[in-house]
């Protein structure tokens, strides 16, 4: 399959995204009460780091609650030395920032390794060692079942659907009313409200994967959010807003038994689907490594141990450990953590380049 990616469908610099927050700058993120941005030019050294820290983060620091984080990206010269940068810590009024993650570059001749994750929380927004054992527990499980079993296909009848950013093509005004009970039925709480607006929004600035069903309605949706070039060429896309109906045939729904959902809607449930979201979230990658964007990479709830085990399959694996990140809550949680006050643990995972030729070898 051939896609075309237009220039016009991307975020500026200076704009902020729903996920990937801004890009060239900081903002104070009032609903998840942290700081959160990607910081313009690269550093080359870790004195440029710290002064970058500096100009662009610390006057924001006062807005931040005694639960608050900082989270920031930053592209890194190659010159740094990878061990030096894992051991770099700055000191925010009492807020300690340190390497959350990392994720390299498939390649560094503009002299550039990798982008890193600069982070830290107050210390009531950490969350307890049972709850970081379970968590990494759970990835570790779902490492295993990815390797121990593929993914299934889907029923017949079956259509994975690819929707270009800066488009809607496809998407009729009742598949977007679909997708706003999709994600209020599967989260309890997200970064962001769903509305019909806001998800229509979500849809026409990024790359859209969707899966619908024998009658073409739409089970399963995963969105892809695409910057611009950054320092010249670096593209990154993060994967998110990942949604199903597939659990509905297991869990209450709005005051409902999982039986009288099914009977008064016999269009959503199936019991030969499965993993329907890595198939819209596989339609997003393909998408992504034949556009060549350099960085692609998703930040998933820890506890969800079929998304990660969906990750797995899709060949991303974990670069980073983003603590009490935003608020994020689902049924579909493996583990419950009562004391998270909503902000969930989040696994960085990325498409590393020897995944990448993967893909590559695939289209030729």
């Amino acid at each position: 399959m051939s896609y075309e990616l237009r220039s016009d469908s991307i975020i500026g610099a200076g704009e902020a995204n729903p996920s990937l927050g801004m890009i060239g700058g900081v903002e104070f993120d009032r609903e998840n009460q942290r700081i959160k941005g990607t910081l313009l030019p690269p550093v080359y050294n870790l004195d440029q780091l710290k002064e970058l820290y500096q100009s662009q983060v610390d006057g924001l620091i006062a807005e931040l609650p005694a639960s608050g984080r900082v989270i920031t990206r930053l592209l890194i010269g190659e010159n740094i030395d990878y061990h030096e940068l894992l051991a770099f810590s700055y000191n925010h009024h009492g807020l300690v920032v340190g390497v959350e993650g990392y994720i390299p570059l498939p390649d560094n001749s503009l002299g550039l390794q990798g982008i890193v994750y600069l982070g830290g929380n107050s210390a009531s927004r950490m969350p307890s060692v049972e709850i970081i054992r379970s968590e990494r527990d759970i990835l570790d499980r779902a490492r295993k079942s990815a390797e121990e079993r593929m993914p299934e296909v889907l029923p017949e009848g079956y259509q994975v659907q690819l929707v270009p950013a800066n488009s809607l093509a496809g998407l009729a005004d009742q598949d977007i009313e679909v997708l706003v009970e999709l994600y209020k039925r599967t989260y309890k709480s997200y970064t962001c409200p769903f509305t019909f607006n806001g998800i229509r929004n979500n849809a026409f600035s990024s790359v859209v994967g969707l899966v619908r069903n024998s009658k073409g309605r739409i089970v399963s949706v995963t969105m892809g959010e695409i910057t611009p070039p950054i320092a010249g060429a670096i593209r990154m896309c993060e994967i998110s807003d990942s949604a199903s109906d597939i659990w509905l045939k297991v869990k209450p729904v709005a005051g409902l038994t999982a039986g009288e959902f099914i009977e008064g809607n016999p269009d959503v449930y199936d019991p030969e689907l499965r993993n329907a979201n890595f198939w819209a979230k596989k339609a997003v990658v393909e998408y992504l490594v034949e556009k060549g964007i350099e960085v692609i990479f998703t930040e998933s709830r820890l506890n969800w141990g079929a998304v990660m085990r969906s990750n797995f399959w899709l060949g991303l694996e974990p670069v980073g450990w983003l603590p009490r990140h935003c608020q994020i809550s689902s049924s579909l949680e493996s583990v419950h953590d009562s004391s998270d006050q909503g902000f969930g643990n989040l696994v960085v995972m990325a498409l590393l380049p020897e995944q990448r030729q993967t893909y590559q070898r695939r289209e030729k």
